[in-house]
């Protein structure tokens, strides 16, 4: 009987940490792959991935080697960029962000860190973000 009550308690332990749900979402974009994945604690995002891969080859395994520093307005590289995304994204959601004709940001807080087109990005964000909510 003890074992019993040990044995279930363990489970109830186990069940009780399995708070976070993930979620992955991923489109195919003329042979760009756009994914992301996103970590929900209850009704709070954990944690945001975005990547975009040509190829095989992921743009924030480039890091410096992608080669849009040189052409960015705030001097970043993309995965500067797009981890600029990812925390604003935790932080304020994506409702308040809007875009122009060519997916950029027009919102000046988010285009401080982010000026890349990233319409793409978040729209894979909140397929993701409502799968974790699942």
């Amino acid at each position: 009987m003890r074992k019993m009550i040990c044995l279930m308690s363990g489970i109830l332990m186990l069940a009780g940490c399995s708070g976070n749900n993930v979620g992955k979402a991923e489109q195919d974009l003329n042979g760009e792959k756009v994914s992301a994945v996103v970590e929900m604690d209850g009704n709070q995002i954990a944690s945001i991935s975005i990547d975009e891969t040509t190829q095989g080859i992921s743009k924030k395994e480039k890091k410096e080697n992608y080669g849009l520093k040189k052409y960015s307005s705030i001097d970043k590289e993309w995965y500067e960029q797009i981890a600029f995304l990812e925390e604003y994204l935790m932080e304020h959601g994506s409702d308040a962000i809007s875009f122009d004709e060519q997916g950029r940001a027009q919102n000046t807080d988010v285009l401080s860190g982010c000026t890349i087109s990233i319409e793409k990005y978040v729209d894979v964000f909140e397929e993701a973000k409502a799968d974790a909510m699942e």
